[in-house]
């Protein structure tokens, strides 16, 4: 029927589809390659390189040891050598996803890996501290950044129905590549020395460049319109100039985008407080006379509830009834509240309970950021989107620990760094939450409007809000 009532003719009914079929290739129609066996061997290869880049940057503690015995320098140093490639790996985000949009996921991981082997193996021939800088600091720390951004933008271009639980088995990688990496270190220098580690973790970390390599694009599904579809072609006209849009352009728009600069701040500021307590539990925990050996299980026990708390809470996420940008904000608050409480825990089993639900709860916000990032971006920006994120997310990590060692100095506790910390993470996920409320609000006072027979929204994916499926 059309919207008189009267009954459409054949050509009528042609032409309406020829308008819908655009709009349904481009916008709504799931490619043929998302959730398949394919998109599932991208996701374990993702998690091998989430290993690889997590992994060096959290087992660095073993080779500091090794090079302070090696080069007899000052503790301080010797801890820039760490901390330059952890710094590089999110500043270099923003530059990563324009090649990401530009060269393709895979092109940019292979380079990537092949520029953190070749710092890997330079450094074996290091002669000094400052060689290492530039070696290990600048060559590893950009070769990491480059692989990072686009094993996140992949896994979620390959995974639509699964999407939660995919990120949430990518991200679990760091857990598992902070234990297995430390105890190859440890394995390597044990049987050939600082210089060898240093040459066979560069042709370890090459392996990555093999994962990189299952990246492959997603083929472009789109139908070619028929030469009578004028409607179809002008339809097609506004996207066609989008992929226009230079680099620059395309952060200018993104900055336009209310909600996303609302996520990105609130992950910023919540990104100090999630730092604070991997920094400075372990001292703290010495601070109340707690054995080293018992002090030393509780960023491992952390590290490892988190891992099982991106799996949980990945397998939940992908259920039709859970609002992923809910769940990371309401992790960001409860989060929030345990670190404001653990400066009243004062013992080690209070201590190892504050580890155990802490964990689970900061893995949601690990594991889950990407999937709540594509709330208020679209899969095609996914990569700008998440380079402007780690790039301030970035300045965040350089903060934090210098933060919270200030606030120790000045109160001379650090019941004042915690309490920051908890602060910070509240006011984040109170941020999230006030947005979604916003948008609701403003969705409810919109007058309701007659939309257009072509509409996709309701025929690619209903909203199954009654009942909750996967």
């Amino acid at each position: 029927m059309s919207e008189g009532g009267v009954m459409r003719t054949d050509e009528e009914q042609d032409e309406s589809e020829a308008r819908v079929q655009p709009l349904l290739e481009t916008k709504g129609r799931v490619p043929e390659e998302a959730d398949s066996g394919l998109g599932w061997i991208i996701v374990f290869a993702s998690f091998f390189n989430h290993v690889m880049f997590f992994g060096i940057n959290l087992s660095f503690g073993v080779i500091y040891v090794y090079l302070l015995e090696y080069f007899d320098t000052k503790r301080g140093h010797t801890a820039w050598i760490g901390s330059i490639p952890t710094g590089l790996l999110s500043l270099v985000a923003p530059v990563t996803g324009i090649l990401t949009d530009k060269y393709g996921c895979r092109t940019v991981t292979l380079i990537g890996a092949v520029i953190a082997s070749t710092g890997f193996v330079i450094s074996s021939l290091a002669t000094s501290i400052d060689y290492l800088y530039i070696s290990y600091g600048v060559l590893v720390g950009i070769g990491l950044g480059l692989m990072f951004l686009p094993s996140k933008v992949i896994v979620n271009q390959y995974m639509k129905k699964r999407r939660s639980l995919a990120n949430g088995i990518c991200s679990s990688g760091g857990g598992a590549g902070m234990m297995a990496l430390s105890t190859m270190f440890q394995m390597l220098h044990t049987a050939y020395g600082l210089r060898g580690m240093f040459l066979i973790s560069g042709a370890v970390v090459l392996n990555a460049a093999v994962c990189g390599s299952l990246y492959r694009p997603m083929k472009d599904g789109h139908r070619k319109a028929s030469p009578a579809s004028e409607g179809a072609s002008k339809l097609q006209n506004k996207d066609k100039v989008c992929c226009k849009i230079s680099p620059i352009q395309g952060y200018s728009h993104l900055l336009h985008n209310l909600p996303y600069c609302l996520f990105i701040f609130a992950n910023a500021i919540s990104a100090i407080g999630i730092f604070i307590p991997y920094a400075h539990l372990p001292r703290r925990a010495r601070d109340l006379h707690i054995p080293e050996h018992e002090a030393a299980w509780l960023l491992p026990v952390i590290g490892f509830t988190s891992v099982a708390g991106r799996l949980f809470f990945g397998w939940i996420g992908d259920f039709s009834c859970v609002n992923i940008k809910l769940l990371w904000g309401w992790s960001c608050i409860l989060c929030g509240v345990l670190v404001v409480v653990c400066p009243f825990l004062t013992s080690f089993p209070l201590l190892m309970g504050f580890a155990v639900i802490y964990g689970p709860f900061s893995g949601i916000w690990t594991g889950l950021k990407t999937v709540a990032l594509l709330d208020v971006v679209d899969l095609e920006n996914l990569g700008k989107g998440l380079g402007l994120m780690m790039f301030l997310q970035g300045f965040s990590g350089f903060i934090s620990s210098p933060l919270g060692g200030w606030l120790y100095d000045v109160t001379g506790t650090y019941a004042a760094a915690f309490y920051t910390a908890g602060a910070l993470f509240i006011c984040g996920g109170v941020i999230v939450l006030s947005q979604i409320q916003l948008h609701n609000a403003c969705k409810q006072r919109q007058p309701d409007t007659v939309e257009p027979e072509f509409t996709v929204v309701s025929v690619v994916e209903p909203a199954n809000y009654g009942e909750c499926e996967r």
